[in-house]
């Protein structure tokens, strides 16, 4: 029967995929995960921030509810409990059953295959983040979630993780102005989160990125209500570079990226001139078999997109950026038809391009990043006209003379033999007829390049020559 500020109480099963990750994550001890739990928990709240942020730029209405913007994280030893408060966006009726009891994604789903088969804990630091709203159940023998939106009524969520959840109409007095309350009633193994020291020890440092207030309420020694501002600094990205360490750009990074291995290099500026903006730039160091566009697209230091694909061409999708325009109109609309959007685009491929040329300076950096990103410079280099020469100065190519090594066209044109007239490449090389043709050249003392990727006769097609070289491919009929 439902409580007395409960209406209409409907009880719902969780997906069959949602259950069995709950199930999984209870058996984790939460011990070595706290950061992660709450670190998602907590960008759940800045992420419905930014939702309510983003919706008053078109109607300024939606913030008379709750003009201010925050979370708010508040103990409770009488209860044992956690709440996590924010005063983002809310979500309606349909919204709790659907967001928080609904199904997975494909990629989720292949991280709870992994969780379920692998060792736990490494896919728990890996992919842990992923697993999102479903971690408060590690920590929480009960999960309530109570919401409203602007100008609706407050609903109510419930589970015990057990299969089912509740959701009811929430006429209690504890009503929100606007925004979500999260409640986890903690279970023995977490109770270390009530004491108030090591609770702001974890909140501060995941605090850092959050662009919104975050603060903890407390007790005082005289049980007066407290509450501490844990996150006073500016945006990482707003900051001199020359004052940020190398350990803030790498927590950042993987805030940003969910990456567990560090970067390979990185490039933070200031862009000025007829448009300034703000530039992060990442590359990783090892292709993922599941990454994803990550690039962020500030307006005066306000979030607008995640994932945008209007700052980066398709070839660049492996990189990790933040563009904070000073130029772009809050109420930007049409994307992909905005001009001031395009010249930011032109400017953060060719930083990034560049950014690629100062990494092939040295060889090792350079092999690991063309291992793993060598295909989408070959990309750029059938896609990007207006870069095309400076994508094909990055090109790397094995051959006959350097076959455990990579070398660019420039690399091969300064070793030509004098009179020599073509750049030699050949296409699959792993037959004995190949072979027998690479000895002929070889015996000629001519390099040969070996391509051995379908999409480099593709590229060699659309380049034609380098630097006035054309490509000649070789075959038995050459003499």
């Amino acid at each position: 029967m439902a409580s007395d500020h409960q209406i209409s109480e409907d009880t719902f099963l969780f997906q069959e995929e949602i259950a069995e990750l709950i199930k999984l994550l209870k058996q984790i001890p939460p011990s070595n995960n706290l950061q992660t739990i709450l670190k998602s928990l907590i960008s759940n709240s800045s992420d419905a921030l930014d939702r309510i942020k983003y919706a008053s730029l078109s109607d300024s209405s939606v913030l008379l509810s709750e003009p201010q913007l925050f979370i708010k994280i508040i103990p409770d030893l009488e209860s044992k409990s956690l709440s996590i408060i924010d005063s983002g966006f809310g979500m309606s009726r349909n919204d709790l059953v659907l967001n928080l009891g609904g199904s997975l994604s494909k990629r989720v789903k292949l991280y709870v295959e992994l969780l379920k088969q692998g060792d736990k804990s490494s896919v728990m630091e890996r992919f842990g983040n992923c697993f999102g709203f479903n971690l408060a159940f590690m920590i929480a023998e009960k999960v309530v979630v109570s919401s409203k939106m602007h100008g609706n009524e407050q609903f109510i969520w419930k589970s015990s993780g057990d299969g089912v959840f509740k959701v009811a109409s929430d006429t209690s007095s504890e009503q929100l102005t606007r925004g979500t309350r999260v409640t986890l009633y903690l279970n023995e193994d977490s109770l270390v989160l009530l004491d108030n020291s090591f609770l702001k020890m974890y909140l501060t440092v995941l605090s850092k990125p959050i662009r919104y207030p975050v603060l903890l309420q407390t007790l005082d020694e005289n049980n007066e209500q407290k509450c501490e501002f844990l996150n006073k600094d500016q945006p990482l990205w707003t900051r001199d570079p020359e004052k940020i360490s190398k350990s803030e750009y790498l927590q950042f990074y993987k805030e940003m990226s969910n990456d567990w291995e560090d970067y390979l290099t990185m490039s933070h500026y200031r862009v000025e001139g007829i448009l300034e903006f703000k530039l992060l730039l990442f590359i990783p160091k090892v292709a993922h078999f599941n990454y994803e566009l990550v690039s962020h697209l500030y307006i005066r230091s306000t979030f607008i997109m995640d994932n945008c694909k209007y700052i980066v061409p398709d070839y660049l999708d492996f990189m990790r950026v933040l563009v904070d325009s000073e130029d772009l109109p809050l109420n930007l609309y049409q994307f992909s038809e905005n001009k001031i959007l395009k010249v930011i685009r032109k400017r953060v491929t060719r930083a990034t391009l560049q950014m690629f040329e100062r990494l092939a300076e040295n060889k090792d950096d350079y092999k690991n990043f063309y291992q793993n990103f060598g295909r989408k410079i070959k990309m750029g280099v059938i896609l990007d006209d207006s870069n095309r020469l400076l994508l094909t100065d990055l090109l790397r190519f094995h051959s006959n003379c350097k076959r455990t090594e990579w070398s660019s066209l420039r690399d091969y044109c300064s070793r030509m033999m004098e009179g020599q007239t073509f750049i030699y490449f050949l296409l699959s090389i792993e037959t004995n007829i190949n072979e027998v043709l690479i000895e002929q050249y070889s015996k000629k003392g001519l390099e040969v390049l070996l391509l051995s990727d379908p999409i480099d006769k593709i590229v060699i097609e659309t380049i034609k020559d380098f630097n006035g070289t054309r490509f000649l491919e070789i075959s038995m009929n050459e003499e």
